[in-house]
């Protein structure tokens, strides 16, 4: 009975199809192979990235821009050209603050923007301190490291306890079969 078996099965998949589909070309392959790697790097990361950026955010909020000062003077012989400079670099300059004040601690003292007529110009005078207090940088560095290390033992645990779980369902199909015979 197991021939007859074997010899069903093999020729279930041996069996030719008339739409039988095209070789894989090997740099279709290459591509695939590294997407899989590529995947399995993401899956060993992916339970550290919420608490990575949750402390990285933390980081750059502990980066103070303080006693910002910024100048820029800008200009064109036509006075309507140099009215819609002024306006787009107003807005840029603006947007710009706006968007570092989400990410960073800003402190803006000045930001001017002066608008020259019939003069083709364009100048700039920024002037900032950077602080970071050091110990902000540690506390966030261990907290960081305890949280790596949480997550890192925890799913060491669950692999372990896979393994074990294999090995159990292993050796009670092997009782069975011995059982059986």
């Amino acid at each position: 009975m197991k021939q007859e078996k074997k010899g069903f099965v093999g020729k279930l998949f041996h069996k030719k199809d008339k739409c039988e589909k095209k070789p894989v070309s090997k740099s279709k392959e290459k591509k695939k192979s590294k997407f899989y790697e590529l995947k399995a790097q993401y899956k060993k990361v992916k339970p550290y990235i919420p608490m990575g950026w949750k402390y990285f955010k933390k980081l750059l909020k502990a980066i103070r821009f303080t006693d910002t000062r910024i100048v820029l003077d800008v200009g064109k012989e036509d006075a309507y050209e140099a009215a819609m400079l002024y306006g787009k670099v107003q807005a840029g300059l603006f947007n710009t603050i706006a968007i570092l004040a989400g990410v960073f601690t800003v402190k803006l003292k000045k930001a001017d923007v002066n608008c020259i007529f019939d003069e083709k110009k364009f100048g700039y005078d920024v002037h900032t301190l950077v602080r970071v207090r050091p110990s902000t940088l540690i506390a966030i560095g261990f907290c960081t490291g305890v949280n790596f290390l949480k997550i890192y033992l925890s799913g060491r645990r669950k692999k372990k306890r896979a393994a074990k779980r294999r090995s159990k369902e292993l050796a009670a199909k092997k009782n069975e079969v011995k059982a059986t015979n």
